[in-house]
Formats: C-alpha cells, structure tokens, sequence
C-alpha cells in the first residue's frame, strides 16, 4: 500500500442499525436540563466564531443508530453523544457518524452523501471552550493542521426535541489518524517510515510557530493527501515565540525522542494485531 491510499475516507459502515436507546452512555453527563453557555474567562467569541453567531447549529440523534462495538471506540471512558447523529448547521442539515472520542472531545464524519458543503469533512464537538480550532486557523499556512471551515456552538437536543446541552463545535478538513493508517493491513515499513518522520516535521514546524504537543502519541496525528498532519491541538499551547533555533532546539531535544519511542510503540501494537514482523532498528 502506497502512502497517498492512507488518506482514503472510510466506507460507510455496514454494521447492523440498532435502537437509539442502546447507542450511548449518559454517564458523567450534565443533567437533562438545557445547561447556559457561559463566556466566562473564555476569549472573546466575535474574534473566533465565523457567520451565523447568533443561530446555533444543532445536532440530535438519529432515530437508528449504527452501533460501534465498544472495542472499535477510540477511547474507554464513557461516550456522552449519539454515535450517529443528524446535525444542522447554517441551515443544512446531514448526517454524522462516531469516528473517535477522547478526554473532552467527540469527533463525527459527515456523511459525504448528502450533497452538501458538509459532507465529506469533520464535525468536532467539547463540552467547553477548546483552543484547537482557533490555533488551527492561525497555523493554516504552516501547511501541518487540518483546514477548520466553521466554528460555531451547537444545541444538543435529545430524541423528543428538548435542548441537553450547548457544546462547542467545529467543522474541520478529514485526516485519517495515523494510528490507524499504519495498522492497515498492506502497509509496507517504508511507508511506516514516512510516516513517522512526517510526524516529526510536523512537531518542528509546529514548535518553530510556538505551539508545542502536550501529547505527541500517533493517534493526535493524521494523514491528509500523503502529507501528515496535527489533529489534537491538546491542552497546552506555548505561544512565547522564541527564536525559530531555540524552537527546533527545544522539539528535538524534548519532543523528538519522546515522539519516536511513543512511534515506535503504537507500530509494534500495529503489527502484533496484524500478526506481523516489527520493524528492525
């Protein structure tokens, strides 16, 4: 396999619908209650949100939801939203499908056959203001994050049309995360290669802009046409710009190794689950 098929969107699932009651945890979930969107110590929301301030997108579930199997989800805390969704936004309404969730975070593709803008993109969603999508948008030319196209906030509603939640949403650019793209089956060890020395280039050109990875694991990276990229902005962004030297200083000397041995793991997982021969040094 080639590194430009890594990128490849996935085919719609063909998992079995199941009833939307089965599909989510409600755990750890705020009460049911439509909850006030505070802009509390938060900056300020004219200079992030794009049009269409002051309509909220939203999103509910979908009367069948497809089920992902609880070792398919990206992470084993407890999934506060729908795994499939129908959401509006700007008016244009489409379907989104669980792709990964973590810590503060729920990630959907939108479906690409409904014809619209949307399709075909990211739907990402936090209960709280997050820092990513607007980092994202000011590192767009460093050519190393995903494309954000609309930040926006987005009402939750639940399966009788009563507001739950008002989360924290953007539509971003789809990356395949790498963790996933090197445990294809096909993928050759050059192309491992060049993958994890694409993770490295961009952490350097990440750093040399002043934003250093909290996280540096392969699943905060993605592929977008053979190019890798930075899907998780994490929690902390260094925005003291030093000399772009004392930059790749730093990267190297602390992310870099860091960034190889945690490569280096998630390839030798890849290949146990494949069956297949590590990598030699």
């Amino acid at each position: 396999m080639s590194i430009d098929a890594l990128s490849e969107r996935p085919r719609s699932r063909s998992r079995a619908a199941q009833p939307a009651s089965h599909s989510f945890s409600t755990a750890g979930q705020p009460s049911r209650a439509a909850q006030p969107y505070s802009n509390a110590a938060q900056p300020a929301m004219s200079r992030i949100f794009t049009s269409r301030l002051a309509e909220d997108w939203s999103l509910s579930p979908l009367h069948r939801q497809i089920e992902v199997p609880l070792e398919k989800r990206t992470h084993t805390r407890p999934l506060p939203l729908p795994t499939t969704i129908v959401v509006t936004i700007g008016g244009v309404q489409c379907r989104g499908q669980y792709e990964g969730h973590g810590q503060s975070k729920v990630v959907y593709l939108l479906d690409s056959r409904c014809g619209n803008i949307w399709g075909g993109k990211m739907l990402k969603v936090c209960r709280l203001y997050d820092q990513e999508p607007h980092l994202f948008k000011q590192m767009e030319e460093s050519a190393v994050y995903p494309r954000v196209y609309a930040i926006n906030r987005c009402m939750e509603y639940n399966s009788v049309a009563q507001p739950v939640y008002r989360w924290y949403a953007w539509v971003c650019e789809y990356a395949k995360p790498l963790d996933m793209c090197i445990a294809q089956d096909g993928v050759t060890d050059d192309v491992i290669r060049r993958c994890i020395a694409g993770t490295i280039r961009a952490m350097l050109r990440a750093a040399t802009r002043g934003h250093h990875l909290s996280d540096n694991g392969l699943y905060n990276f993605g592929m977008i046409r053979s190019n890798v990229v930075i899907i998780d902005a994490g929690s902390k962004t260094d925005c003291d710009m030093t000399s772009k030297a004392d930059s790749t200083r730093s990267v190297c000397v602390s992310s870099g190794p860091s960034s190889i041995l945690m490569c280096r793991i998630h390839t030798l997982e890849a290949f146990k689950r494949h069956g297949r021969t590590p990598l030699t040094p």
